[in-house]
């Protein structure tokens, strides 16, 4: 799938906030790294991006294996859950993602 402006205004929409600058370049394209600032929207975009674009389909209890960073393991079940969070809004939104059920 390709991120575009009207995705990204759906996913606003879903999500309930603007998305930074930053972050709607990076869904598009436009930029190739996130921000250098923590608590900024880092993950967040990273599991948009993560989910929508096409790749191979992940299954829920591996998503883990796919983290943005690692901060030890505690990290990784947080990640795995924030993720899957994220993909389940975007999935009854009408989204299809990389996650298989």
């Amino acid at each position: 799938m390709k991120i575009t402006d009207e995705t990204i205004q759906k996913i606003e929409e879903i999500f309930g906030f603007p998305l930074y600058d930053w972050q709607k370049e990076y869904l598009k394209g436009k930029r190739t790294s996130r921000t250098d600032k923590r608590q900024n929207g880092n993950t967040f975009a990273y599991c948009l991006k993560f989910l929508l674009l096409d790749g191979e389909k992940i299954r829920k209890k591996e998503v883990y294996k796919y983290r943005d960073e690692y901060h030890g393991v505690s990290y990784l079940r947080w990640f795995q859950r924030y993720c899957l969070e994220i993909n389940q809004k975007l999935a009854e939104h009408g989204f299809e993602t990389r996650i298989l059920d």
